[in-house]
């Protein structure tokens, strides 16, 4: 059951950017789903596994942990992850860039993190960059992927 648990968990928070937080009557309040990209310094195996969900790409310095990853994480997810994977060669791609050195990631600003999609929609604004404590963030088209997705299913 935990592992279950476990392996839908990470597969919400990659069709939806995040996890859904509730109101005070519990229902849902979806947070916007963004294309995001994360440019990751001194990523680690471990670091992976905690972050990849949370982005359409990742870009690490090299491609030495991609094989294990997939390895390991691909029967358990019905997403391409392969394609999720790049090395920092390619030029990032996404509407929304997140900038970050895995050496500084703490407890503090993991929490930071967690929260992109919200702090994204509430401060930021198209074709601007900011930083927000070790990060920076880079954003060129917002679109709110959940309207596409939300309006592809109720049509």
């Amino acid at each position: 059951w935990l592992q279950q648990n476990h392996r839908s968990t990470r597969n919400f928070i990659r069709k939806w950017g995040s996890m859904v937080l509730h109101d005070e009557y519990l229902r849902p309040i979806i947070p916007p789903k963004y294309d995001v990209g994360l440019i990751v310094d001194n990523c680690s195996e471990a670091f992976l596994y905690e972050l990849e969900p949370y982005c359409n790409q990742i870009y690490l310095d090299d491609d030495g942990l991609f094989q294990d990853y997939l390895d390991r994480e691909q029967q358990n997810c019905g997403y391409d992850l392969g394609a999720k994977l790049v090395t920092k060669n390619i030029k990032p791609f996404n509407d929304v860039l997140i900038k970050f050195d895995c050496n500084q990631l703490d407890n503090n600003n993991w929490q930071i993190f967690t929260q992109f999609p919200r702090i994204i929609e509430e401060s930021g604004e198209p074709n601007t960059t900011f930083e927000l404590d070790i990060f920076t963030i880079k954003t060129k088209l917002l679109d709110n992927q959940v309207d596409t997705l939300v309006y592809s299913v109720c049509k």
